[in-house]
């Protein structure tokens, strides 16, 4: 390969490092202001879907739907990782994160796994189980969302920090540079394989599962032996 047909060395250019900070800041606005409305009463479109979640699939509604969310941004992730190793094994280096097609579905991947644990702490009311973090009032997030947050959260933070280490050092000649380890790991955690019908999830999502499902198992003993979901339940 001649020096003429090698990819840039360096990192993005700067139009494609703003193009991808501004859409992701107006999503992350986006997704706040969804929330500040539903805790404070303003919208019921949050509840509605989450009850919709919970009837579906027999989880508590906080629970419910941010595993839903979670798992289909999985498998969006993975998707577009398994296509991103396979471009780079055929056409080499990227000329940047927004000339990549799969870029953008492991980047929609890993918003939506944050977006599904920032849901998994906005959606309780009260207290949903015994380890959970209290924020205010009576205002608790389950820690499985807030490892949902934690784990997305570092994975895509590897991805402006790339960008930093090729301006510094160029290109990487193997997979496992420091930033992609960083977004490799962010989204392994988030890639474990719990016991749930309908999803890969990840350790965030199992932990939102297994205590929402124990707080639907808590709730049935105490309406009786009659009480079921109306599809399915972990551990079925």
């Amino acid at each position: 390969m001649n020096a003429a047909d090698t990819s840039p060395a360096g990192g993005a250019e700067i139009v494609e490092v703003v193009i991808a900070t501004g859409g992701a800041l107006l999503a992350t606005l986006a997704l706040l202001a969804l929330g500040f409305a539903h805790r404070t009463g303003r919208t019921q479109l949050l509840r509605r879907v989450a009850e919709f979640a919970a009837r579906e699939s027999g989880l508590k509604p906080w629970a419910a739907l941010p595993s839903l969310i979670a798992a289909a941004s999985l498998l969006v992730a993975l998707l577009g990782m398994y296509w991103d190793i396979s471009l780079h094994i055929d056409d080499g280096r990227d000329a940047g994160p927004l000339a990549n097609p799969a870029h953008y579905l492991i980047l929609f991947g890993l918003y939506g796994i944050f977006a599904a644990g920032f849901l998994a702490i906005v959606l309780p009311d009260g207290r949903p189980s015994r380890g959970a973090v209290r924020i205010a009032g009576d205002w608790h997030a389950p820690l499985g969302g807030i490892a949902m947050i934690a784990s997305s959260a570092f994975a895509l933070i590897g991805f402006p920090l790339d960008d930093v280490w090729h301006r510094i050092f160029g290109q990487d000649v193997t997979l496992w540079g420091p930033t992609h380890v960083m977004i490799i790991g962010g989204t392994l955690t988030a890639a474990v394989s719990p016991r749930a019908a309908f999803a890969v999830s990840g350790a965030g999502v199992v932990l939102v599962v297994v205590v929402g499902a124990l707080a639907w198992r808590a709730r049935h003993r105490s309406l009786g032996p009659d009480a079921r979901p109306q599809r399915w339940s972990i551990g079925t």
